[in-house]
């Protein structure tokens, strides 16, 4: 389940909406520079994804969750995983949309920001 919500940086008290985690049919990925985020649709990966081994979830996939997989799954799960990264491509920045990157600030680039009091957290399938 994914999640989206306000936060406001520590470093310049910007105000921006943060989206993170996959849907029921999409990945959300950051930008590995600026932080900008970008939803892909299962579809756009290929029939190579929608048929993944068992054991290999494709919500699950950033590095993080490797420790939970049996060792003899972590090289496939790399491969599939840099096979999505491929296909998410270069951000306008001249930076990368990874699994595993940060959502930053918009204005300032920080990755240091506090959820926002004031706004409600959206979570969607």
């Amino acid at each position: 389940m994914g999640e989206s919500y306000m936060v406001i940086c520590s470093a310049c008290q910007h105000r921006f909406r943060v989206t993170s985690g996959p849907g029921m049919r999409f990945l959300v990925f950051h930008c590995d520079t600026c932080g900008r985020d970008k939803g892909i649709g299962f579809d756009d990966f290929g029939a190579e994804f929608t048929r993944l081994p068992e054991g290999i979830g494709p919500y699950s996939l950033e590095r993080e969750r490797d420790q939970e997989s049996p060792v003899e799954l972590r090289p496939e799960r790399a491969r599939i995983r840099q096979h999505v990264e491929d296909t998410a491509g270069g951000c306008p920045c001249g930076g990368a949309f990874r699994l595993d990157a940060i959502a930053r600030c918009p204005d300032c680039g920080s990755d240091r920001y506090v959820n926002d009091p004031n706004a409600e957290q959206i979570l969607y399938d």
